[in-house]
């Protein structure tokens, strides 16, 4: 998606990455924006993002979302998706 993205605004030429984080995904991309001009790699950089949870149904979105951390050892901790990016 992000290569088709950066040819519709017409920088065929230039890095475009996917990033998922789960419900972290745009923080994602904004500190690997920020990383990629901190390291100077890039003088500009464009971090976009969209989410489309309203087309899975939500019992299936919710056990989905749910299958992406390890119940055993997370859960007592109450530790989020978001909270886990450093």
């Amino acid at each position: 998606m992000a290569s088709h993205a950066a040819a519709e605004v017409g920088l065929n030429h230039v890095p475009a990455i996917k990033l998922e984080g789960a419900c972290s995904s745009g923080t994602v991309a904004i500190v690997n924006a920020f990383m990629w001009i901190a390291a100077g790699y890039a003088d500009i950089v464009l971090a976009a993002g969209c989410e489309r949870n309203t087309v899975t149904p939500t019992p299936d979105a919710t056990r989905l979302m749910n299958s992406g951390n390890h119940h055993r050892y997370e859960a007592g901790t109450g530790i989020t998706f978001p909270g886990l990016l450093p």
